[in-house]
């Protein structure tokens, strides 16, 4: 075999496949959660989680990975949020411990969670908000089952961020995101309220600060221009 060949084939594969505890629906739920959970940097006192359709009927008909046998979102989310490491990605609820199982049921119980479903959304889609002192959280799951972003809100959830520039240059602000043929293109504000399509791939995108909030981007060659010149 070319060894070159086997190489790129090998570091294909190393960035393609991401370890994941059990089904990975109920954990990207869980994934979601936790996040928004950490970002809200509070006990949440509420959870509100919108699915696609995909998600919803697939994590019903599963056990949720780490619960002593619970199934359905609400488990999911709220293990995530009461027991979840962000940190480990798919593989969220391996930490989990029994108290945070028994709290977990006790949440439930009591209507912590509430799930409702997400329409004209990719297939894979899992948007979680989390409040909690006065102060309300989003995280996003989308597509590849991965954390694409996640913003504390201000006036709408996750959206009015500053979009910045690599240079610091403030380009405008995250209005809201659009989903055609399944692609995240974020909608930027530019500070002369013209519209800027930006196509939210991880090439493009430097980094996030929660505590501004804002985002860094490196648009492609060009965007730019289409939209300001």
């Amino acid at each position: 075999m070319d060894q070159n060949a086997y190489a790129n084939h090998v570091a294909i594969l190393g960035e393609e496949l991401v370890c994941a505890l059990g089904c990975t629906e109920p954990i990207a739920v869980a994934l979601a959660s936790a996040l928004a959970s950490g970002a809200l940097r509070a006990r949440p006192e509420h959870l509100t989680v919108a699915c696609s359709g995909n998600i919803i009927k697939n994590v019903k008909s599963v056990t949720v990975p780490n619960s002593g046998g619970m199934r359905g979102i609400e488990a999911a989310a709220t293990l995530g949020a009461i027991g979840g490491d962000p940190s480990r990605d798919l593989e969220v609820l391996q930490s989990v411990r029994p108290e945070d199982i028994e709290r977990t049921k006790s949440l439930v119980s009591a209507g912590f969670c509430d799930v409702e479903l997400a329409e004209d959304v990719p297939n894979l889609y899992v948007r979680v908000t989390a409040t909690g002192a006065g102060l309300f959280v989003l995280s996003l799951v989308v597509m590849g089952l991965m954390p694409q972003n996640f913003f504390p809100s201000l006036d709408k959830p996750y959206f009015r961020a500053d979009v910045l520039l690599p240079d610091g240059r403030r380009l405008g602000r995250l209005d809201h995101v659009e989903y055609p043929a399944d692609q995240e293109i974020w909608v930027i504000a530019a500070q002369d309220e013209r519209e800027i399509l930006f196509p939210a791939q991880p090439c493009f995108i430097v980094g996030f600060d929660l505590d501004a909030p804002s985002v860094t981007i490196d648009p492609p060659e060009g965007l730019l221009e289409i939209y300001l010149s």
